[in-house]
C-alpha cells in the first residue's frame, strides 16, 4: 500500500477548482511533499459528490490523494485572506474559477500578493480566437495535431486512451511551478506561470515537427515513414527499425521476398510499405508477442509488445521498478500508478 510519506516541503500550495490538468498537478506536488489543499464548490455540502462529478470517482480516488479538502457552498466565494494566508503556490484551470472562488484573476492575485507562485493550466490558453472557449481533452487531442497521425490513413483518427492531454498538461504545469519556485529563491518574487492542454499536446507531437523542418513533409496517419505494428499470434508489437539494422531485419526474418530491390533502401521501403507490412505480417503472425520481443531484442532492433491495462499492471518490467501501488476504494484494493520518480532510489509508498 501507498503508505509512505514524502520528507515534508515548506510549501503550501493552493488548488482551485476542478480541472484534471490542475489536480494531476497537485498531486504531483503532494508527492514530492508540498501540503495541497484543494479548494472546491458543492450544491449538497458533500466533498465526494463535488469531486465525483467533476473528475469521476476513480480519477478522483487518484488524483486527490494526499490533499486536504476545503469546501465552499455553491455561490459563495471563499475569503481570500483566509484562505491565501501562507499560500506559496496557487493551482487553477481558468482565470473564471479565480475569480469565482478567491475574487481575483492571476494577474490580481500577483499584484497583491508578489510572493506568489500562480500556475495556469488551460485548455486553449487564456488569450487569442479560442480563449474564452470552453472544450476538453479529445480538443486538446485534435486542435493540438496529435489525433492527425494517429489511426489509418483512410479511416477517422483515432482518440488516445484515458485523458492524456490533460494528465500532459498538468505534468507540464508541475515543470513550470517548480521553475517559478526556484527563481523566487533567487529573486524573493513569485511568477504567472502557464501553459494549456493544446499546447502541451503540441509539444508532445514533436516528431511531426522535426519531419516538416528536416524535410518538409507533413505525417498523417498511415504516414508511409512510421513504424511498422506487426499482428502476432496473441496481439500486436510495434516494430521500430532503423535503417542501420536493416540488415538485422532480413536475418530475423529469414524470408528470401525482402532481398527484392525495392526494399534495399528505407525510402524504397517506405515507397512499397504494403508489400513490404504483408511480408513482415507472415512472419510476425506465426510468433507470440513475447516472443518477437525477444528475438527483435537479441538483434538489437527496437520493438515492444502493444499491452492492454490488465497486461500493464502485470508486466514484470513494471512490477521490477515498483511503479503500480494499492490503494483502498469502498473496502477493495485497487491498482494506481505510483510517482513517475524516485528520490533517493525509493518511490512513493516504499519504505
Amino acid at each position: 500500500m501507498d503508505t509512505a510519506t514524502p520528507q515534508a516541503l515548506a510549501l503550501r500550495v493552493l488548488e482551485v477548482g476542478h480541472t484534471t490538468r490542475t489536480a494531476a498537478c497537485g498531486y504531483l506536488l503532494s508527492g514530492v511533499g508540498a501540503t495541497v489543499t484543494k479548494l472546491v464548490v458543492t450544491d449538497t455540502g458533500d466533498v465526494g459528490d463535488a469531486d465525483r462529478a467533476a473528475l469521476g470517482k476513480a480519477e478522483s480516488l487518484y488524483l486527490d490523494h494526499g490533499k486536504s479538502i476545503r469546501v465552499v457552498s455553491a455561490g459563495a466565494d471563499a475569503s481570500a485572506e483566509a484562505v491565501l494566508d501562507g499560500v506559496d503556490v496557487v493551482l487553477s484551470g481558468s482565470d473564471a474559477d479565480l475569480v469565482a472562488l478567491l475574487g481575483a484573476d492571476a494577474a490580481g492575485l500577483r499584484a497583491t500578493r508578489p510572493q506568489l507562485v500562480v500556475a495556469l493550466a488551460t485548455v486553449f490558453g487564456r488569450s487569442g480566437e479560442y480563449g474564452s472557449y470552453v472544450g476538453g481533452d479529445l480538443l486538446a487531442l485534435a486542435l493540438g495535431g496529435l489525433l492527425s497521425v494517429i489511426g489509418e490513413r483512410d479511416r477517422e483518427p483515432l482518440r488516445l486512451g484515458g485523458s492524456q492531454a490533460e494528465y500532459s498538461a498538468g505534468l507540464a504545469l508541475f515543470t513550470a511551478v517548480m521553475t517559478g519556485l526556484f527563481a523566487r529563491e533567487t529573486s524573493g518574487l513569485g511568477a504567472l506561470v502557464e501553459t494549456s492542454a493544446v499546447r502541451t499536446v503540441a509539444y508532445l507531437d514533436w516528431k511531426s515537427h522535426v519531419y516538416y523542418a528536416d524535410r518538409g513533409i507533413v505525417l498523417q496517419r498511415g504516414s508511409d515513414s512510421g513504424p511498422l505494428v506487426l499482428q502476432c499470434a496473441d496481439g500486436y508489437v510495434g516494430f521500430y527499425y532503423r535503417d542501420e539494422e536493416w540488415p538485422e531485419v532480413k536475418a530475423l526474418v529469414a524470408d528470401a521476398r525482402l532481398e527484392d530491390e525495392r526494399f534495399a533502401t528505407q525510402l524504397g521501403r517506405d515507397k512499397h510499405r504494403t508489400e513490404f507490412a504483408a511480408i513482415m505480417n507472415d512472419f510476425s503472425r506465426r510468433l507470440p508477442r513475447k516472443e518477437l520481443y525477444h528475438l527483435s531484442q537479441a538483434r538489437h532492433i527496437p520493438a515492444g509488445s502493444v499491452l492492454g491495462m490488465d497486461e500493464l499492471a502485470d508486466d514484470p518490467q513494471m512490477k521490477a521498478r515498483e511503479f503500480f501501488g494499492t490503494r483502498i476504494a469502498d473496502g477493495v484494493p485497487v491498482t494506481v500508478p505510483r510517482l513517475p520518480w524516485t528520490v533517493d532510489g525509493i518511490r512513493e509508498g516504499q519504505s
